[in-house]
C-alpha cells in the first residue's frame, strides 16, 4: 500500500507546482516545440509503465483481497473461527502465502514506479506551456485565418490549413489529427476581437453556437470546455451580437483595412446595398515608396504612414506587388564571381530585386545537409530575444526564437562566411569583429516581425570609436529551412517581397555610403502559413569596410552592389 501514498504526494507536489508554468512563449518557436514534444514522448512513456506497474499491483491485491474472502475473513475475528483447525491452518495459509506474493509483486515494483514518478515530478523544471501560450498561439492562427484569407469552412470543420496565394501558390494542409472545439473557436474569436481582426471574429463567432450545442447534446464532452472559463451560450450569444455591431461601423467609418481588418462588405443585407459598397474589389492608392515618409513611420511621428505601411506589407505577404513595370524593367538575373579566383570556378547565382537600395537574392548559398546540420544544432539553443519580449499580459509581435553562434560552433557557419566574403568583397568575420555573431532564428505558430530596420540609431561620434563597427551596413539573411507556403520576406517602401527557398540568401545594403541609415530598407516578415522557417542572420559591420569600400564623394549616395 506504501506506493499509493507515493502516488498521493507526488501528485500533490506537482499540483503545488502548477504555478511555476508557463513564462516562456513556446508558441513563438516551432523548434522549441519540437523540443517539448521530444520530453513529451518520455514523459508517456514512464506514465504507461507507472501505469502497467499499478496494474500489476491492482492484480496482486485483488487476488490477496479475495482469498481473505474466500477464507471469510472479512469479519469480527473470534475464537469460534480459529476454533475450528481447518479455519485456523486456511488463515496462516493465506496471509503467508499471499502476503509471499504481494510482498513479490508490490513491492518488486515499488522502488521503479517511485522513481518514475520523480522523474515525472522533476518535469517541472523544463519548460512548459501555460494558458498564455494557449492565447499566443490562437492568436497566430487568428492571424493567419485574417491575413491569409483561409478557407473557413476547411479550418473550422475538417482542421484543413487552405489559401490561395496571389503569387500562385496554393496552399493546402493534411487535416489537423483533431477538429477545433467550441471552447477553440470561442478563443480565436476573442483574439481576433483584440488584435483587431475583425474577419476572422465574426467568421469563427458564426459557427460557434452550433458548435457549442452539437458539444452539449453529445456524450463525449471535450478536453477544453467552457466551464474552466465560466462562458454560457447567453454570454457568447451576446458577444456574438456585439461582434457584427463592431465589425459593420469599423468597415463604414474606416473602411476595411484601417488597422483593424474586416470583410470588405457588411454584414448587416440593408448596409450591403448602400452605393459605397458596390465596387468590392480594394486597391491601394497612393502607395509610400519616399524615403522622407518612410523615416516618419519609423521614428511614429505619422500614425497614418504606418497604417498605410502595414497594408503595404500585408500585400506583399499575400503575394500581391505594387511594383509598375518601370521599376522592375533593370532587375536581371546573373552568375557572379566578384573577381573572386574561387567563385570563378563555381559562380554564384544572383537574382537582383531592387538597384537602389541594392537587393540582391543568393541563389543556393547553402546545400540542404549543411542547412540541416545547423538547425539540428540550433534547436537547444533557442531563446528570447535580449530586450525585446513585451510583458507577460501582452502578445508580442515578434513570434520567433533566436540563438546567437559564432563561426567556433558550428562549421557550416563558417562556411557561410567565407562565401558571403567571396561574393560581397566584405569583411564579415565574427573573429575579428568585422560583424556581429550569427542572429539564428526560429518562428512559430503564424510565426512574423513587423516592420523594422537592421541598423541602429544614427550616431556621427560613432565613427570616433576605433573598435565601434558603428552600424550594420549590410545584412546577409540565409534561409536554413523554408515553410510550404507564406513566411516572405517584404520591403513595404519597396514593393519587394522574397519568399523563402532554403539554401538562398538575401542580401542588402542598410547605409548609405556615408554610413546614414537608409529607411527604405525597412522590413518585415510575413507570417508562416505552413511548414516551419529557420533564418540565420549576418549582420556586416560598416568601419571594417573603409579600406575596401571608402566613402562616396557625395552624402547620401547609396551603396551600390558588389555582385558582378
Amino acid at each position: 500500500m506504501q506506493v499509493f501514498g507515493v502516488i498521493f504526494i507526488v501528485l500533490s507536489v506537482c499540483r503545488s507546482n502548477l504555478a511555476t508554468y508557463g513564462g516562456h512563449d513556446l508558441f513563438t518557436s516551432l523548434g522549441q516545440l519540437n523540443e517539448l514534444w521530444k520530453n513529451e514522448v518520455l514523459v508517456i512513456k514512464n506514465m504507461k509503465k507507472a501505469i502497467q506497474n499499478m496494474d500489476e499491483i491492482k492484480a496482486s491485491l485483488v487476488k490477496y483481497i479475495k482469498s481473505h474472502e474466500d477464507a471469510q475473513l472479512n469479519q469480527e475475528p473470534n475464537f469460534d473461527y480459529l476454533g475450528q483447525p481447518i479455519n485456523g491452518y486456511l488463515m496462516i495459509r493465506h496471509v503467508a502465502l499471499g502476503w509471499q506474493e504481494v510482498r513479490e509483486q508490490v513491492f518488486k515494483v515499488e522502488n521503479e514506479t517511485r522513481q518514475i514518478f520523480d522523474e515525472l515530478k522533476d518535469r517541472e523544471k523544463e519548460k512548459l506551456p501555460d494558458e498564455h501560450d494557449i492565447h499566443g498561439a490562437a492568436y497566430g492562427l487568428a492571424r493567419l485565418h485574417s491575413l491569409y484569407s483561409l478557407n473557413s469552412t476547411q479550418m473550422i470543420e475538417n482542421g484543413v490549413i487552405e489559401a490561395k496565394i496571389k503569387n500562385g501558390i496554393h496552399a493546402l494542409s493534411e487535416p489537423s489529427v483533431m477538429k477545433l472545439t467550441a471552447w477553440d473557436l470561442d478563443l480565436i474569436a476573442r483574439q481576433g476581437k483584440t488584435q483587431g481582426l475583425y474577419n476572422t471574429m465574426v467568421d469563427f463567432y458564426g459557427v460557434l453556437v452550433d458548435k457549442f450545442r452539437g458539444e452539449e447534446l453529445s456524450k463525449e464532452k471535450p478536453f477544453e470546455t467552457f466551464m474552466a472559463s465560466k462562458r454560457n451560450l447567453t454570454d457568447i450569444q451576446q458577444d456574438i451580437r456585439h461582434a457584427k455591431i463592431l465589425h459593420d461601423e469599423t468597415l463604414i467609418r474606416r473602411g476595411s483595412r484601417s488597422g483593424a481588418r474586416t470583410h470588405d462588405l457588411p454584414l448587416d443585407p440593408k448596409l450591403r446595398k448602400k452605393k459605397k459598397f458596390k465596387k468590392k474589389t480594394f486597391e491601394l492608392k497612393d502607395p509610400i515608396t519616399d524615403e522622407e515618409r518612410a523615416e516618419n513611420h519609423r521614428q511614429l511621428e505619422m500614425p497614418e504612414v504606418k497604417q498605410k505601411a502595414d497594408l503595404q506589407k500585408e500585400l506583399l505577404c499575400t503575394g500581391v506587388t505594387f511594383r509598375t513595370a518601370n521599376d522592375t524593367k533593370d532587375l536581371f538575373c546573373t552568375y557572379a564571381h566578384n573577381n573572386s579566383p574561387w567563385l570563378r570556378l563555381g559562380p554564384m547565382k544572383v537574382e537582383i530585386q531592387s538597384k537602389e537600395p541594392y537587393i540582391a537574392v543568393l541563389r543556393e548559398l547553402m546545400y540542404p545537409h549543411e542547412c540541416d546540420n545547423i538547425t539540428r544544432f540550433l534547436g537547444p539553443h533557442l531563446d528570447f530575444p535580449p530586450g525585446r519580449m513585451n510583458p507577460r499580459h501582452m502578445i508580442n509581435d515578434w513570434t520567433m526564437k533566436n540563438a546567437w553562434p559564432n563561426e567556433a560552433h558550428n562549421i557550416h557557419l563558417e562556411k557561410m562566411t567565407r562565401r558571403v566574403e567571396h561574393i560581397s568583397g566584405l569583411h564579415a568575420s565574427s573573429f575579428k569583429e568585422e560583424s556581429d555573431a550569427f542572429m539564428c532564428g526560429n518562428y512559430g505558430i503564424g510565426g512574423h516581425y513587423g516592420t523594422h530596420p537592421d541598423f541602429s540609431k544614427w550616431n556621427p561620434n560613432a565613427f570616433m570609436d576605433a573598435k565601434s563597427r558603428v552600424n550594420r551596413i549590410s545584412t546577409v539573411m540565409t534561409v536554413l529551412d523554408a515553410p510550404i507556403a507564406g513566411g516572405a520576406t517584404v520591403w513595404p517602401f519597396l514593393g519587394v517581397s522574397i519568399f523563402p527557398e532554403k539554401g538562398s540568401a538575401a542580401f542588402w545594403f542598410n547605409l548609405k555610403s556615408d554610413g546614414r541609415p537608409d529607411y527604405l530598407t525597412l522590413h518585415a516578415a510575413c507570417p508562416v502559413l505552413l511548414g516551419q522557417k529557420w533564418i540565420g542572420n549576418k549582420w556586416i559591420g560598416y568601419t571594417p569596410q573603409w579600406k575596401i569600400r571608402p566613402c562616396a564623394l557625395s552624402p547620401m549616395t547609396r551603396q551600390f552592389g558588389p555582385f558582378r
